[in-house]
């Protein structure tokens, strides 16, 4: 039995639509035909159709925020990069298990890895030539909490590997077990190396001498199915193209090292033109606002004066108002007060007076023009004496008509 991580990735559609249908071949690169598929399985999903089962799977890594919310679980920490994991479990080639060995064996492997309450789908191939083996596209996030799994499954499914073969027929392969008997080795030199019982010169030191006597991985082929073997010509082949490849990658890292250098003198470049755009608009944004709260505060001065002006106007209006009712009124009380006068005056002579005229020529002055006065008779002078008798006469009464036009001529002044 051999686990091996084929692929990461984030969408399933196109996996599900490769391992669904036969392999591409030069003249159909994309077939439809389905010959090589023994079985399919989903797991968490309540459909059979791998395209609604692609659908589904997505979703779930695109709600994954949204699903740790409605779990009540914080949505910080570092993001999710992969969200589907392409995993391929092959037998000997001398094993034939059937589709419910081979759903139990997927079952097996999701449990020790703590996917098994993940999406899964399991599809299994039987192809002239290869051994029986099955694929897993598994989702990484969580449907119910949205949190992504974070374990290796390299290593969880090398575990779980040598934990199947020796549950079923024995260990097939011993480097395996070797491997991961130098991984517990290393692992508690590292819990030492935490606990305080070793220093940090001995804990790498006991790690340089695990490795150094860990054995080499098998190689698999292309397929990832089985070992492999190779001829003194083919391994010095795959050692030249090996170094070939490396140069070619060192020659990739320094071009992009020196492209990224280039980057980010550019952006450095633009950060400070954009920071000199900035504080020239900033700038021009203050001086805008200045002139427009000193507009705001002259528009203020020039109301209030406004309201001031209207004020000082009505009162001088109203000023003037009260006045000429002051003048309008004096006036009156003048006019009456000479009325009055007038019929006190009238009513001490018994004769009817002739009507009088009033006369206002202007508005703060009232004229009334009296009643003619009538010319005074004059007095007779007496005679003279006379000898004899004549000499003192007897004194003559006045008549009722001098009386009255002396009243007259001695009234109140007007």
């Amino acid at each position: 039995m051999t686990s091996r991580v084929l692929a990461y990735g984030n969408g399933a559609r196109g996996v599900l639509a490769y391992c669904g249908h036969d392999g591409p071949i030069a003249s159909d690169p994309r077939p439809r035909t389905t010959n090589r598929l023994a079985g399919i399985a989903m797991r968490g999903m309540p459909t059979c159709d791998l395209e609604t089962a692609g659908r589904i799977i997505q979703n779930t890594i695109t709600d994954a925020p949204l699903l740790k919310k409605a779990a009540g679980i914080s949505n910080r920490g570092r993001k999710l990069q992969h969200g589907i994991a392409h995993v391929g479990l092959s037998w000997a080639d001398d094993e034939r298990p059937t589709w419910a060995e081979m759903q139990a064996a997927g079952d097996s492997w999701l449990q020790a890895n703590g996917l098994d309450k993940h999406r899964v789908v399991m599809l299994a191939h039987d192809e002239a030539g290869k051994p029986s083996h099955m694929h897993l596209v598994t989702c990484l996030v969580n449907p119910e909490t949205g949190r992504a799994h974070r374990g290796n499954l390299a290593l969880g499914g090398s575990r779980w590997a040598q934990a199947w073969e020796e549950a079923h027929g024995g260990v097939r392969i011993q480097t395996r077990v070797e491997r991961n008997i130098a991984r517990d080795q290393i692992r508690q030199v590292s819990d030492d190396l935490d606990a305080g019982r070793l220093s940090s010169d001995e804990a790498r030191t006991a790690h340089q001498a695990i490795r150094s006597q860990m054995p080499a991985a098998e190689r698999t082929r292309s397929n990832g199915y089985g070992p492999v073997d190779l001829t003194p010509s083919e391994r010095k082949t795959w050692h030249q193209l090996r170094l070939r490849h490396d140069e070619q990658r060192q020659e990739l890292e320094d071009d992009h090292t020196g492209s990224q250098y280039a980057l980010r003198r550019s952006i450095s470049a633009l950060r400070r033109q954009q920071r000199t755009d900035c504080k020239s608009l900033g700038r021009r944004i203050r001086r805008r606002r200045r002139i427009r709260n000193a507009a705001r505060t002259a528009g203020a001065v020039l109301t209030g004066t406004a309201k001031i002006a209207a004020a000082i106007g009505g009162a001088a209006v109203a000023l003037t108002a009260i006045g000429l009712v002051k003048a309008v009124s004096a006036t009156v009380r003048a006019g009456g007060q000479i009325l009055q006068d007038y019929r006190y005056s009238t009513l001490r002579t018994p004769a009817r007076p002739p009507p009088q005229v009033l006369r206002v020529p202007t508005l703060t002055t009232l004229a009334l023009t009296p009643p003619p006065t009538p010319t005074p008779t004059p007095t007779p002078e007496p005679a003279r004496p006379r000898s004899g008798r004549d000499a003192d006469p007897a004194p003559t009464r006045p008549s009722p008509a001098s009386h009255h036009r002396a009243d007259q001529s001695s009234g109140p002044a007007r």
